[in-house]
């Protein structure tokens, strides 16, 4: 029997890559390039398919009773909304 090879460690404990401007190796946004438009990428379709199923899953918490966790689903709908609306214009 072949031994299994090792999965690479899970990224959930690691510490987050790419989101501090003073980490070295980490991606600097131009402020002057922040006002340009920008042309909706596959990205931004995941995100609307993903603010879709949050906001079916947070009414469906809702109406089983399940208020706390729809109240959190709810944040999230929300912030993928506000994504959204700042790609939109």
């Amino acid at each position: 029997m072949e031994p299994r090879s090792r999965r690479p460690p899970s990224l959930l404990g690691a510490p987050s890559r790419g989101d501090d401007p003073e980490q070295e190796g980490g991606v600097v946004t131009d402020p002057a390039l922040a006002d340009e438009p920008r042309i909706p990428d596959l990205g931004d379709l995941v995100v609307v398919l993903l603010a879709g199923t949050l906001a079916g899953l947070r009414d469906r918490l809702a109406e089983d009773g399940f208020d706390p966790a729809a109240e959190l689903v709810a944040d999230l709908v929300e912030l993928a909304d506000d994504y959204l609306t700042r790609v939109a214009a």
